[in-house]
């Protein structure tokens, strides 16, 4: 990687924003760590640091993450509050708020608030943290709301600090998302969170809840609660219906219901057809919501924009850091994961991200981040061409630069 000359627009574009988080020194280490976890491809405190090329003494940014006197959940409120100012990412009532989690992973053994987990997409245990997020998404954008930590009942941090559910989790960032008004009525999650405790929230907050529902989920039929698989056992072919989302083909069945200790809800069975009209029952879904009077196709339309929480998941980890943290005490991993949010959020802003010029669109954030990288290049060829017309002699520019690239 080129040294850095100077922070990039998408971050110095915005810094005055968040003038009253940080004092002067602080706001220089901020721009910084953002402008490192975009163009970075090794995000851990050190790599960014040598980055620059006046760059800090060794230890700036990580005493910034770990022991400035700096809030992280007011740069949090104050970057949902600059979203909110841009047309295309503010909040509009036709869009939705997703609740689900994931592990972020780890090897080291000694970081505060780590554990083993069960991994669904590996089917294996795996150490490290694991966050409760909601997302806001419509059309144009998505983005991060805020998170929650969980911890393990038993755990060490769990007896200090008090344990919480992921339900109760999920239900504190329901709250917040009301208290925020945030516009949206319509809110899915995955199949863990559809219980008594969330739907009851939401219908006293009037929302709209669709969710996936396990095999094993017991439902009404006939006055009786079945396991699906049953009820799925009771439906005539003829009963379902060919409807198309999209491009894709399904084939559907919905009926009214009751939910044990959720109440009233429709339920739709969903089974896909592929390109050749094969139907594979093995392929089966099954969804709920309270909205009684909706179609099959708006309900999966709707939840299939969940899938954007999934995109933001793979990103953040691959492209800006989410789980390449080498920092042990919880205070500073929970500040790096706002900072990832705020990456996350400059990118989805839509500035001119490349510093060419002119406006370059991304179709997802590793092309964003390739464009503020190329943006840094051209500033860089720049400090090159300057020191030539200043008729600095080639081995003393080469001198500074074969330094800055063996720290690096």
């Amino acid at each position: 990687m080129f040294p850095i000359i100077k922070i990039p627009p998408i971050v110095s574009g915005v810094s005055s924003y968040f003038s009253l988080i940080f004092h002067e020194r602080q706001m220089k280490h901020f721009c910084e760590y953002e402008t490192g976890l975009i163009v970075s491809e090794n995000t851990t405190i050190d790599a960014m640091n040598k980055l620059f090329l006046n760059g800090n003494d060794q230890s700036s940014l990580n005493k910034f993450l770990t022991l400035s006197d700096w809030d992280e959940n007011e740069l949090n409120n104050k970057r949902l509050e600059l979203l909110q100012t841009r047309k295309k990412t503010r909040w509009k009532s036709y869009g939705i708020i997703a609740i689900d989690d994931t592990i972020l992973h780890k090897t080291g053994k000694d970081m505060e608030g780590a554990d083993w987990f069960f991994d669904h997409s590996t089917g294996k245990m795996v150490l490290g943290h694991n966050i409760v997020t909601a997302h806001y998404m419509d059309d144009l954008t998505s983005y991060p709301i805020d998170y929650r930590l969980y911890h393990k009942e038993g755990s060490e941090i769990a007896l200090k600090e008090g344990f919480r559910t992921k339900i109760e989790l999920a239900k504190e960032l329901i709250n917040d998302c009301v208290d925020r008004d945030i516009p949206v009525n319509i809110l899915v999650f995955d199949r863990w969170f559809v219980c008594g405790e969330i739907t009851d929230l939401l219908q006293k907050y009037d929302k709209i809840y669709i969710s996936p529902l396990k095999s094993n989920m017991r439902v009404m039929r006939d006055g009786v609660y079945i396991p699906l698989k049953e009820y799925v056992a009771r439906v005539n072919n003829d009963d379902y219906e060919e409807i198309e989302v999209g491009k894709k083909r399904y084939l559907v069945y919905t009926k009214r219901t009751r939910l044990p200790n959720a109440g009233r809800a429709r339920l739709v069975i969903s089974c896909p057809i592929d390109e050749n009209g094969k139907i594979t029952k093995d392929m089966l879904m099954f969804f709920a919501t309270n909205k009684l009077e909706w179609e099959p196709k708006k309900i999966l339309k709707m939840y299939m924009k969940r899938w954007r929480i999934e995109v933001f998941y793979r990103d953040t980890k691959q492209a800006l850091g989410l789980e390449s943290y080498q920092v042990r005490k919880l205070k500073a991993i929970k500040r790096h994961w706002y900072l990832v949010f705020m990456a996350y959020s400059l990118l989805k802003l839509g500035v001119k991200q490349s510093g060419l010029g002119k406006l370059v669109s991304a179709r997802t954030i590793g092309e964003a981040c390739r464009n503020v990288v190329m943006g840094s290049l051209k500033s860089f060829v720049g400090w090159v061409y300057e020191k030539f017309v200043q008729n600095a002699r080639i081995n003393d520019v080469m001198d500074v630069l074969m330094l800055k690239i063996a720290k690096v």
